[in-house]
């Protein structure tokens, strides 16, 4: 199986979002290959400002390893999604 699903660093983590996706992200990376990204293109509807959104991304990948997620493990990667090239990244938000 097959696992891919990514948290978009918009501000602080709550209690729903560890129950509803930080947790059930570490149970599924015993499952099966798992890729988890930081969306941080998305958050750029709700987080205006360059250095708090730098923050947060870094904050939610703190998270995502407090909570148990192992990126060093054979069959879980994390990462941010900024490392795009911009012309892909215009091209697919035309379609």
């Amino acid at each position: 199986m097959r696992i891919l699903t990514g948290l978009q660093p918009s501000g602080k983590l709550h209690v729903g979002n560890y129950f509803g996706a930080m947790e059930p992200a570490v149970h599924l990376q015993e499952q099966g290959e798992a890729f988890y990204f930081i969306a941080d293109y998305h958050a750029m509807t709700s987080t205006h400002d360059p250095a708090a959104l730098r923050e947060n991304v870094r904050e939610l990948a703190v998270d995502f390893l407090a909570c148990g997620l192992d990126p060093g493990g054979q069959r879980t990667g994390v990462d941010p999604f900024h490392g795009l090239p911009d012309e892909p990244v215009g091209k697919v938000s035309l379609l």
